[in-house]
């Protein structure tokens, strides 16, 4: 019967890419494990394959548009026959996020890497009732999340995770399907942390600008205005995602030839900020460890005493999903860390009791310690979740007022879930 010459371009997210896969029942099987001789050239890669061994077949394209939007089609071998790109029918074709959705439910990528099937089962299960709580709180106190750029499968799996893991997975690699989903997983933790702090800090309202519409949070990598501002019986806090002095600075490794850190996951500062340009100092950083410790050990020694020593703050917290060793954790706590870990456990438990102790300092300042803690399961003994800290100079503080000149975030055109 011979054969067709199937064309795919790869990129190195899903942005622009163009995907193929063969249906093997329901498990979704890319083209290259049929292929009999494979050409590339740039980002564009050929596969030659014989027709009988896809005849009559399902058969799947995943296409990507340069800002990421998804889309899919349904094909059959027989469709690229004398076709130089892309094929010449389809039996439907419409947006991932939803016929895919709808059509595909059922089915599953297959996957090769053990590492990969367990952040699937993780994404899955934990960080989709992770997103859950988020939309929970975020439908209690009324507020929006905005999405903008460079946050689309973030905002997707907000959505619809089915949605997510389609896109994530269509990428052909198991080493690039591990990083785009990993991400994603990692921002929904960063955010998920956020709101665990939101509800620590007893936060009464996210504090509506005066040219918003309503309340939000601002996800978007590196800018100079917040993500949020809270109001709370301790005054204001203001919140920064993914904290930047300034929009250029990650690019500081170019010049130095080193990984330079500069961008911590969550900064809180006191009072009413509009801008990072009006901060005097910071008071927390929260640095966010969704996977295993294993993979991040070496960060403790590096990652974690930069942040200290370039911005200063008055107390940093290690927020980790999985448990550290109690070795590590003395060393951190050595250097004045507060370590949370464990919350992949935690998670799952109920009867969430908040409580605050309030102790007084020497110079008269006021140190609260702002605990999540979970009663444990056929055990007597309760443990700490997480252990905020927020350090406010006098009782005057409790109340502040907004200082700041009321400008818009520049330049962003976000998505709104």
């Amino acid at each position: 019967m011979g054969s067709v010459r199937i064309w795919e371009k790869w990129k190195k997210g899903t942005r622009g890419g163009y995907y193929v896969y063969v249906a093997e029942g329901r498990i979704l099987r890319h083209i290259s494990r049929y292929a009999v001789k494979k050409d590339k050239a740039d980002n564009n890669l050929f596969y030659e394959v014989p027709i009988n061994k896809i005849l009559g077949r399902e058969m799947f394209v995943f296409s990507f548009s340069n800002s990421g939007v998804g889309h899919i089609s349904e094909h059959r071998i027989e469709d690229w026959i004398s076709s130089k790109f892309y094929p010449k029918e389809r039996k439907w074709s419409g947006l991932l996020e939803k016929e895919g959705v709808e059509r595909l439910k059922d089915y599953e990528f297959e996957i090769a890497n053990a590492e990969l099937k367990q952040l699937v089962k993780e994404f899955e299960s934990s960080y989709v009732q992770m997103i859950d709580e988020i939309k929970n709180y975020q439908k209690k106190l009324g507020f929006e999340i905005f999405f903008a750029e460079h946050a689309e499968r973030t905002q997707e799996a907000f959505i619809n995770p089915k949605a997510c893991y389609l896109a994530c997975m269509s990428l052909p690699d198991d080493r690039k399907r591990k990083m785009s989903l990993g991400r994603v997983c990692e921002w929904i933790y960063q955010l998920w942390v956020l709101k665990l702090f939101c509800e620590a800090v007893e936060t009464r309202e996210i504090v509506k600008r005066e040219w918003a519409s309503k309340p939000y949070w601002w996800i978007e990598q590196g800018k100079p205005h917040p993500t949020c501002i809270l109001s709370t019986p301790f005054g204001y806090l203001t919140c920064w995602f993914e904290f930047q002095v300034h929009e250029m600075i990650h690019l500081k490794g170019a010049f130095t030839r080193k990984r330079e850190h500069v961008r911590p996951d969550i900064v809180v500062a006191k009072g009413f900020h509009e801008s990072v340009k009006s901060l005097d100092r910071i008071d927390l950083i929260i640095e966010c460890k969704a996977r295993e410790f294993r993979y991040w050990k070496n960060d403790i020694y590096s990652q974690i005493p930069a942040y200290l020593e370039e911005f200063n703050p008055d107390s940093l917290i290690l927020a980790s999903f999985s448990p550290i060793p109690n070795n590590a954790k003395r060393f951190l706590d050595s250097r004045g860390i507060v370590v949370v870990d464990d919350l992949m456990t935690q998670q799952s438990r109920k009867n969430k009791v908040i409580y605050r102790e309030c102790e007084e300092s020497h110079i008269a300042s006021h140190s609260f310690f702002l605990s999540l803690a979970y009663p444990v399961t056929l055990a007597t003994k309760a443990f700490s979740m997480a252990k905020f800290i927020i350090s406010l100079k006098s009782k005057d503080d409790l109340i502040s007022s907004p200082s700041h000149t009321r400008t818009p975030p520049t330049k962003s055109h976000p998505s709104i879930v």
